[in-house]
């Protein structure tokens, strides 16, 4: 062996660098590319085989899935312990109850101005 430095294939750089930019990209999944790979391996899947589809290491694969676990404990915290769509139809909920709210408030105080100018023109009237 001779000293000296060795280039790595083009295959083991490919991911690493955006060919126009030559940049490093951040990442070269989407959030939900990952899911449904995700869900390939959940149905059944060997992790290695479906690793290898796709194009990405065994350690990417449990990193990424390790990152969206605890994106969703932290949306499950954040929420209450809800899911993301039942916090939804809460919000839908709670604004909507807002707008009632409001609406009963100024139908009790428009019957209160009735009633104190009924009792206004009932007093005159004795």
């Amino acid at each position: 062996m001779t000293g000296g430095t060795r280039t790595p294939p083009d295959w083991c750089r490919r991911g690493r660098r955006d060919q126009k930019t030559d940049k490093i990209r951040r990442s070269r999944l989407t959030e939900r590319e990952f899911v449904s790979i995700l869900r390939e391996q959940e149905s059944g899947q060997k992790t290695a085989d479906v690793c290898k589809r796709h194009g990405i290491s065994e350690a990417t694969f449990y990193k990424y899935k390790a990152d969206l676990y605890k994106y969703k404990q932290e949306a499950l915290i954040k929420s209450g312990g809800m899911a993301v769509s039942d916090a939804r139809k809460l919000r839908v909920l709670k604004d909507e109850n807002a707008k009632l709210k409001k609406q009963l408030a100024e139908a009790m105080s428009d019957n209160a101005s009735l009633k104190a100018v009924l009792q206004k023109k009932l007093c005159r009237t004795v």
